[in-house]
């Protein structure tokens, strides 16, 4: 809580009493008993001190002071409500998205090709390589033999080596990263009996 910032110039002119008063307002960020016969007893302080720290903040008294404090608090809880509802909508309006893209048909089939294949890669570069390297953590855990390659001349050469018990799977947010395009032709190229899939973000394309 910094409602005291407006009023840093005044710490420093505050008893050690009333500085002790003033952290615990600063630092508190729930709503309790605010009355003065409460806070004196919790801070084993006067009521009168009280009355004096919120005039030293330019407050008419420990009341007005006490009434503006419990008002920021709230603002407080409803921004922090507002923030927490915004994120909410946001991940579901994510999810929701994500449904209307799946294809079934397509689904069955990549899940076929990762239980027949004996290695799978997975290509991408930029952020689309941490989605790469996600994809590697995930089904590691499941027991599959599976490599993330995330640079460019890694792909290449690794394009150059897979065979037809091999799996290639590229992935692009926008679906025409060159370096992407290229390795998963080359792979598919390589040998007539190379798997390779090119699972892309906005739309995913099979090829055998």
């Amino acid at each position: 809580m910094n409602y005291y910032n407006n009023s840093a110039d005044m710490y420093e002119k505050f008893t050690n009493v009333e500085k002790s008063i003033a952290d615990f307002f600063m630092n508190n960020n729930g709503l309790l008993d605010f009355s003065s016969k409460n806070i004196s007893s919790l801070l084993y302080v006067s009521e009168a001190t009280l009355s004096r720290v919120a005039k030293k903040c330019r407050f008419k008294g420990y009341r007005e002071f006490v009434y503006e404090y419990e008002c920021s608090l709230e603002s407080e809880d409803r921004s922090i409500n507002a923030l927490t509802h915004q994120v909410l909508n946001t991940y579901q309006d994510l999810l929701d998205k994500n449904a209307s893209l799946i294809n079934e048909e397509q689904m069955y089939y990549i899940a076929k090709l990762l239980t027949e294949c004996k290695n799978v890669y997975v290509y991408g570069v930029g952020s689309s390589g941490i989605v790469a390297q996600e994809f590697k953590l995930r089904f590691m855990r499941l027991g599959l033999h599976i490599e993330a390659i995330c640079e460019p001349h890694m792909m290449k050469m690794n394009s150059a080596l897979v065979d037809e018990e091999a799996l290639v799977i590229g992935i692009s947010i926008s679906g025409k990263t060159e370096e992407i395009l290229a390795e998963l032709n080359i792979a598919k190229e390589h040998g007539t009996h190379t798997k390779t899939l090119s699972a892309l973000y906005r739309s995913a394309k099979r090829e055998d």
